[in-house]
């Protein structure tokens, strides 16, 4: 039985494929109060204090499990052919 999230629950899990600083740390998803998957981002930084904290990045839509969302297309994705 695979785990299903409820609302509000995400998870993160170390980001393997870390090439340079600006990839994140942990990836994973998160589901919103209304159900949505969204993808989430996470950087492990510290402050000028010195104490250590995580950034996240969310991204809300569209939900994508294999990497960046199809930002900027205006054309709706699907598995037909357009010819």
């Amino acid at each position: 039985m695979a785990y299903e999230q409820k609302p509000g629950q995400g998870s993160l899990f170390k980001n393997d494929r870390k090439q340079t600083d600006k990839h994140p740390d942990y990836t994973g998803n998160w589901t919103n109060p209304d159900g949505e998957k969204c993808n989430v981002a996470a950087w492990i930084k510290k402050s000028n204090n010195g104490t250590r904290y995580m950034s996240l990045s969310i991204e809300t839509e569209p939900y994508n499990q294999s990497g960046p969302s199809n930002e900027g297309s205006q054309e709706p994705l699907d598995n037909e052919t357009p010819f």
